[in-house]
């Protein structure tokens, strides 16, 4: 048997730079499997065989193994363009909402109102409310001097004065929780606090009394008894004043729990 001369390798056959072997026929589709980058480098042009990965745009470009339409990572940060989470806590300096403004109580003693020229005007200043500041005051002062009357003083001590800022304390933490507890600060209620509050109390307690009766405790070399005078009718007062709190609070629980029940 004759020896057949072995064949020069076919260029085509020949093995690619990397150790890979390119397809026998240019232009042939690459077999299933393949990689698409080798079988695009070995048929220029050829199509790539269904289930073969797709090849990189850029042989430089970095690889993002995230699949598309993936979540991104919890620690991945946020693009500076991405709108802020629903239940994200809003800053500390943020301006509170139009809604939640509305909800908050309104001041009598800032709150305006349209006056008869179109001017907002200070609501306390009506001459209504006026009138009912004066009528109480007037009745408060006329209490107190009768309680001045009828409770003299004893070594130097104003007693009915002592009493009268006391009981006021006491009676305004009442008539001012009763009503606050009650509702908004309107009609009824803001009467009542002008003409018995303001007025009356206003006119049944005095300061200055207190200041002008220290100042002759002190005058008359009674150093301790005025200090003990005055700053025992501010500290008791404050007492009283948080004991009427309480006194309408407990009332209030009870007139809603009787409704309630």
């Amino acid at each position: 048997m004759s020896a057949t001369p072995a064949s020069e390798p076919d260029a085509e056959s020949a093995p690619a730079p990397g150790g890979h072997t390119s397809s026998a026929s240019p232009g042939a589709p690459a077999s299933s499997g393949a990689p698409a980058a080798l079988s695009a480098a070995a048929s220029p042009g050829a199509p790539a065989s269904p289930g073969a990965p797709a090849a990189p745009a850029s042989l430089g470009a970095p690889h993002d193994p995230t699949p598309a339409g993936a979540p991104a990572p919890a620690d991945a940060p946020a693009p500076a363009d991405a709108p802020a989470p629903a239940d994200a806590p809003a800053p500390a300096d943020a301006p509170a909402p139009a809604d939640d403004l509305t909800r908050l109580p309104i001041d009598p003693d800032v709150e305006v109102a349209e006056s008869p020229t179109g001017r907002p005007a200070p609501v306390h200043a009506r001459p209504a409310f006026l009138a009912l500041v004066f009528i109480g005051g007037a009745l408060g002062t006329a209490a107190r001097e009768g309680l001045s009357l009828g409770i003299p003083s004893t070594g130097g001590v104003p007693w009915a004065i002592l009493a009268a800022n006391l009981a006021g304390a006491f009676l305004l933490g009442v008539l001012l929780e009763a009503l606050v507890r009650r509702g908004p600060d309107h009609g009824i209620r803001r009467t009542l606090r002008l003409l018995l509050g303001t007025g009356f109390m206003g006119g049944f307690t005095t300061y200055s009394a207190l200041a002008t009766d220290t100042a002759s405790l002190l005058a008359a070399e009674h150093g301790w008894l005025a200090a003990s005078y005055a700053l025992g009718t501010v500290l008791v007062g404050a007492i009283a004043t948080a004991a009427g709190i309480l006194v309408a609070a407990a009332a209030h629980r009870v007139r809603t729990s009787g409704v309630g029940g």
